[in-house]
């Protein structure tokens, strides 16, 4: 694990006022989930999660509280195409279709996943983000776009060196 990864998660909880509690009472798969009050106070996670569960599980309820404050209705973002009135009911028909997909897709569980890829590339834990993908497989498409977003918008020195080695064990051997 990177060492400044725990500092840094509590930097972050402590400016949104959250602390983590630990419990074994969470149902089924559920790992982790923010305090669902109107003022969030504190995220719980499943006890004795690995130690990349537990930190993937700590971000990405820190990107629900970032992103979804007070579980508010959630802007979509769209570019202009979907946006538009189309006068052709063809190309209406396409924006109304690529709206409704893009709402499918783009869930609040979805954004809170790649916030905290993001989080977990830009404090530069790649260790933890390479073995979490190694035991969810089905999220490797996700940390592409993340991995993407952080080249394209200018990611620390520190991240850029790593892409190298992260995307050695990306590829089938």
């Amino acid at each position: 694990m990177n060492p400044n990864t725990m500092p840094i998660i509590s930097i972050c909880l402590q400016y949104f006022g959250l602390e983590v509690k630990y419990t074994d009472d969470l149902p089924g798969q559920v790992y982790g989930m923010l305090d669902n009050s109107e003022e969030p106070r504190f995220i719980v996670v499943r006890s004795n999660l690995p130690e990349y569960e537990e930190i993937f599980t700590i971000a990405h309820e820190l990107g629900h509280a970032v992103m979804h404050p007070s579980f508010k209705p959630r802007r979509i973002h769209s570019n202009w195409f979907v946006r538009q009135k189309w006068q052709s009911p063809i190309l209406a028909k396409i924006a109304r279709a690529t709206r409704l997909e893009c709402r499918k897709l783009i869930t609040p569980e979805w954004e809170a996943d790649l916030w905290a890829m993001l989080f977990l590339l830009w404090i530069g834990d790649v260790d933890n983000l390479k073995v979490y993908i190694k035991h969810h497989p089905e999220k490797t498409n996700l940390l592409l776009i993340a991995a993407t977003v952080s080249i394209y918008k200018g990611a620390p020195r520190v991240i850029k060196a790593k892409f190298q080695r992260m995307f050695h064990w990306l590829s089938p051997s």
